[in-house]
């Protein structure tokens, strides 16, 4: 060893060579060649941005001591890509070898194994199918180290005993001599059970822990190991699995030494000719501030942290900047886990001069106590006297569509109603006529069967219900019963649209409604969902007045396919074949009308 160290100190070679000449086939070409070479992989990785190269080269550069890669950033920035490019160069790497598993002191049929995990074996088939597609046009692979051609999978090198299989389960890199693998999406990996408390280990978590093991008892020699763990997903939540290990990486200087941090933001994989030169500065957002734009000028708090965004991206940033932060930036805030990360935009719907409508922020209605909901009513903050008879205070002539989250014993009730109407502006908006929350009792049910009492009591003020939604099949017999009272009934899942119809709303101020703490205190903890699905409640926490409000907006707003200047002689349709009409009201604002 300390020969071959002086001869590499003199630019001499011919000791490494006569080691290469007992080891390998034929010596590893440099990564640069090895990624741009149309003989290699230069085939498959031509488009592959600059940056991501250089990143390549660093890592595989000779005396890098770089075992484990996490890569993240922004979506569609080409981790995946990248991570197919580090996993051919290490399974090029051991094609060099003559005998792989005894180089490694494996018995001479052993294999090695490389894995491709992911949240679903699905998924987990779609790198290997693209990794199966860069052997495949390599002029290298197939000539010095062909794939098998039958099973297609899981892939077979059999002139060096080389494996590439996929799993999505910590049980799947049980029994294998792994000498590397990437763990894909990691950020989506949810805990092995709904009962279990955040803490709890993930099943990313798990994975990664045996199938680390498996790579440090079969191959680790003096403290190091030869192969490759690459971890990569989008930037979803800080308290992600993936996050854990970036922390790890920046606070323990022995893991820091082997781990290579990768981070991109979507303009980072660009052509920078494709932008002006213009930016602006976006602040990110903490537990003590939320993210926003920076003015010209304007002082950064103390600690704070910013990011420089070409100006063409301005848009998506002022509409929601913490999923920007997150999606194009690739930067993790506080902010991005929660759904209504922009509390100022709810805020500034709030109408002043209107209160809640009930004797009570929430109620109880225990089944058997003889209570009903229309006796929390206050009649007066809702409606007037015209003619001798109840009326709505607010456009008494425009129909109200309501919604009802059940609830039997566990969980609360949510209500919500709303109407359309019109701004001076001619935008379309939704007027929240009343939110409530009705807990369930300590021990019992709810009384369900106020309800439909409930909803009959409304109409009896003059409100013009045309739709009554809920959102479970377990609501069959209250809609029945409204059916036999008159009402069109009907089963609403509240789905993301929803939830985004809800969001845009507050975000454009074209919804009216007043404060309300229960509203407030579940906005505060519903959390995006990592696969793009509808919002959730934190543990713990609930979302049933979220739910019901998302679901009468949304029907408010489904006039948005409406043409934008309606006169009263066009009609248009909402949701349901009620048609509408525009009229004036006082001369305020023009609404809609139920013909």
């Amino acid at each position: 060893m300390v020969q071959l160290l002086r001869e590499q100190e003199e630019g001499k070679t011919e000791l490494l060579q006569s080691l290469y000449d007992v080891d390998y086939d034929h010596v590893p070409v440099t990564p640069q060649q090895f990624l741009e070479d149309p003989y290699y992989v230069g085939q498959s990785f031509k488009d592959l941005s600059s940056c991501w190269k250089q990143d390549f080269c660093e890592i595989f550069q000779p005396g890098s001591q770089i075992t484990t890669v996490i890569i993240t950033g922004s979506i569609g920035c080409g981790k995946t890509t990248f991570a197919k490019a580090l996993l051919a160069r290490k399974v090029y790497e051991l094609t060099c070898l003559k005998k792989p598993a005894e180089f490694f002191g494996l018995l001479p049929d052993s294999s090695i194994v490389f894995g491709t995990f992911n949240i679903t074996l699905t998924k987990a088939d779609d790198i290997l199918e693209g990794l199966q597609g860069v052997f495949l046009n390599s002029p290298y692979f197939k000539e010095k180290c062909p794939l098998q051609e039958r099973p297609a999978f899981p892939l077979w090198f059999p002139s060096k005993r080389l494996q590439l299989v996929t799993g999505s389960l910590a049980s799947h890199a049980l029994g294998d001599n792994i000498f590397g693998f990437v763990l894909d999406e990691a950020n989506f990996y949810k805990r092995t059970a709904k009962n279990e408390a955040p803490g709890e280990k993930t099943r990313a978590h798990q994975l990664f822990n045996e199938a680390n093991n498996r790579i440090i008892s079969r191959f680790m020699r003096a403290g190091r190991t030869p192969g490759l763990v690459v971890l990569i997903s989008s930037r979803k939540f800080q308290s992600s699995f993936l996050d854990s290990k970036i922390h790890e990486a920046e606070t323990v200087p022995a893991v820091r030494r082997r781990t290579k941090i990768i981070e991109r933001s979507h303009w980072e994989i660009r052509d920078p000719r494709e932008f002006s030169g213009e930016k602006f500065m976006v602040l990110k957002g903490t537990d003590r501030y939320p993210s926003r734009l920076l003015e010209e000028e304007e002082v950064i708090p103390e600690g704070g942290e910013t990011v420089t965004v070409p100006a063409e991206y301005r848009e998506q940033f002022e509409l929601d900047v913490d999923l920007a932060l997150r999606d194009l930036a690739g930067v993790s805030t506080v902010g991005s886990m929660l759904f209504f990360s922009n509390p100022a935009s709810v805020t500034k719907c709030y109408n002043t001069t209107r209160s809640h409508p009930f004797s009570a922020p929430d109620i109880c209605i225990p089944l058997g106590s003889g209570n009903k909901l229309r006796d929390f009513v206050d009649v007066r903050a809702l409606c007037k006297v015209q003619a001798s008879t109840w009326v709505p205070l607010v456009d008494p002539s425009t129909p109200r569509f309501i919604h009802f989250d059940l609830a039997y014993s566990e969980e609360n009730l949510g209500i919500a109603m709303a109407h359309p109407y019109r701004k001076l502006n001619g935008q379309l908006a939704a007027f929240v006529d009343f939110m409530l929350r009705v807990r369930p009792p300590a021990t019992g049910q709810l009384d369900l069967t106020s309800i439909p009492d409930f909803v009959l009591f409304l109409r009896s003020l003059g409100f013009r219900i045309p739709l009554v939604t809920f959102d479970q099949f377990q609501s069959r017999v209250l809609m029945q019963l409204l059916i036999q009272a008159g009402f069109k009934s009907e089963l609403i899942s509240v789905q993301l649209t929803h939830f985004n119809d809800l969001k845009s709303g507050f975000n454009q101020g074209t919804i009216d409604l007043y404060e309300y703490e229960p509203l407030e205190s579940e906005m505060q903890t519903l959390l995006r969902d990592a696969a793009g699905d509808r919002p959730h409640h934190a543990q713990g926490e609930r979302d049933d007045i979220c739910d019901a409000l998302a679901s009468v907006v949304s029907q408010c707003f489904g006039l948005k396919g409406a043409p934008k200047q309606m006169s009263s002689a066009k009609r248009v349709h909402v949701n349901d074949p009620q048609k509408v009409r525009m009229v004036s009201l006082s001369g305020e604002s023009e609404k809609l009308e139920m013909i």
